[in-house]
């Protein structure tokens, strides 16, 4: 019994000092997105150390986006409170964007920090790098409206086709919207509202409004929709032009929102954008091993 009860505070130490769980992010589970800008290295400079030795753990971030990455700021996370940590933080900058065959931008910083273990004890720690930094989505679309009488003509012409529409992001950003609606849009008199269906979609990181300093900030992105002059805001269920919504690591939000259109003589093409300007949170966890030395004599 004596054994087992000396046990229970050596586990207690060793919880405490192989790391602990990141409040507001994701636990010290590794961001597995592969857009926007990526955590591609986070390593220690060696697999094992011993107590009061320094290790230094090396930072690699690139963009694979093609928007531009900006504020870009890294920190170490996760380290037992014993260990003396020398840097902990790194700005680096702008990354640039992704332009056909030429890459992305990247950059790397190293962390340092000194290793402090009880003696004749060892442990794995595991310490996250939570990358943050500014990115943005777009997507445009074209909406073809058609009044009752062109749309008469162009059926008679057996010319008249309709279809469901999909436009995406291209850009290969962590945060992707759809615009989904039929085309053409038919009008049968002067005006009329027609249905739009928007689709939000997070990658694997933590999405933040406006930035990602405050927890309060996370899980939230604002949009703004933009139409032509031939439409504007349906009576019900309206299209609206700037929105906050919560969209979680790994999940999608969509939602249905209806537009007018009005005065079309003939036929016209509406251009339909979405923009989102969003902070985004990413993270890479590694381990490295700790072995507590007695002091020598």
């Amino acid at each position: 019994m004596k054994k087992i009860l000396l046990l229970i505070p050596l586990l207690a130490l060793i919880v405490v000092l192989s790391g602990c769980v990141i409040p507001g992010g994701s636990g010290s589970s590794d961001t597995q997105t592969t857009k926007g800008a990526v955590i591609t290295d986070f390593e220690p400079d060696f697999a094992e150390v011993d107590s009061g030795q320094e290790v230094r753990f090396r930072l690699r971030v690139k963009n694979l986006g093609e928007v531009v990455a900006t504020d870009v700021k890294a920190t170490l996370e996760s380290i037992p409170d014993n260990w003396e940590v020398t840097k902990a933080e790194c700005d680096l900058g702008t990354l640039e964007r992704k332009q056909g065959s030429l890459e992305g931008g990247e950059a790397s910083c190293e962390f340092i920090a000194k290793v402090i273990y009880p003696a004749n004890t060892e442990t794995v720690s595991k310490p996250v790098a939570r990358v943050t930094y500014k990115y943005k989505t777009s997507t445009t679309a074209f909406v073809s409206i058609i009044n009752i009488d062109e749309a008469r003509r162009l059926n008679d012409a057996k010319k008249l086709t309709s279809s469901s529409e999909t436009r995406e992001t291209t850009t290969n950003s962590p945060i992707s919207i759809s615009i989904k609606f039929d085309s053409p849009v038919k009008l049968f008199s002067d005006s009329l509202n027609f249905p739009l269906k928007l689709d939000f979609q997070n990658a694997d990181g933590t999405v933040c409004h406006p930035d990602c300093s405050d927890p309060k900030n996370y899980y939230k992105v604002n949009y703004q929709f933009s139409w032509g002059s031939k439409l504007s805001e349906a009576a019900e269920i309206p299209c609206k032009q700037t929105e906050t919504i919560d969209l979680f690591k790994g999940e999608d939000q969509s939602l249905t929102c209806r537009l007018q259109a009005k005065d079309v003589q003939t036929s016209v093409e509406s251009l339909l954008q979405i923009d989102a300007d969003y902070g985004y949170l990413i993270q890479k966890s590694t381990s490295v091993r700790v072995r507590g030395r007695a002091p020598t004599s």
